[in-house]
């Protein structure tokens, strides 16, 4: 990627093209880059190509929530920004044009990933913190956010370990066949020591009904070494 976007990063994907908006540096003054890889069969490589930056404001407009677009949905594939203080934006992925769609925020923290299993989007609820959630977000209107679905409330059993370890990066990965992988990067609070906690989830459907379960399966955790820098997980 031509530019620094590590810090503050939303991505997202949408026909096959991963987009990617942030701000350049935590030192620097907030300033957005907007751009897209995808694969160039005429080069035979991937490459970045520069979009339409958002119309959010870049002081109001720290990103708290993202969402991939709904691949081969008849609304088209959209893509989804909410910010701290200004709302929720899509970007549209066939016409390269933003859209504000209402002074709320996506009910997720952090990434919203698209599963096409069950029509919805699945993420973190951004009610609580260990909490697993799923939401339809075309529902979504001008004047109200779309509501939760489903909400699983601390599905890898960390809640009552909250006050020994320090939160990082969470991740949810979609395996196929209603099974997620849930990620959490974690530092012990007196020692500092990081830890990553990965847990098998598997979501069920109640016969003839639209309840959902969502059961572990199995969990593991692994240690880093000393000193160790938080990584990520796909």
């Amino acid at each position: 990627m031509r530019n620094d976007t590590r810090f503050g990063t939303a991505w997202a994907e949408a026909g096959g093209r991963l987009y990617l908006l942030g701000c350049s540096s935590a030192f620097s003054p907030l300033s957005f880059g907007f751009e897209a890889l995808s694969y160039d069969r005429r080069r035979d490589d991937w490459i970045w190509s520069p979009l339409t930056l958002p119309p959010f404001d870049d002081q109001t407009g720290r990103i708290v929530s993202f969402a991939d677009a709904a691949d081969g949905a008849s609304s088209g594939e959209i893509i989804r920004v909410s910010t701290r203080r200004d709302g929720t934006y899509a970007f549209d992925t066939a016409r390269g044009s933003w859209r504000r769609e209402g002074d709320w925020a996506l009910p997720f923290y952090g990434h919203a990933q698209y599963v096409a299993d069950y029509g919805l989007w699945f993420g973190f609820s951004d009610q609580g913190a260990f909490d697993l959630c799923a939401a339809d977000l075309t529902c979504a209107t001008a004047g109200a956010r779309p509501p939760y679905r489903h909400v699983w409330a601390d599905v890898d059993g960390l809640r009552n370990h909250v006050s020994e370890w320090l939160p990082g990066p969470d991740y949810l990965s979609y395996l196929g066949c209603g099974r997620f992988c849930v990620t959490r990067f974690l530092t012990n609070a007196s020692s500092f020591c990081h830890i990553a906690v990965v847990t098998a989830v598997e979501a069920t459907l109640a016969a003839g009904g639209e309840e959902m379960r969502l059961v572990r399966r199995a969990s593991r955790c692994y240690h880093f070494s000393m000193p160790a820098s938080l990584g990520w997980a796909f």
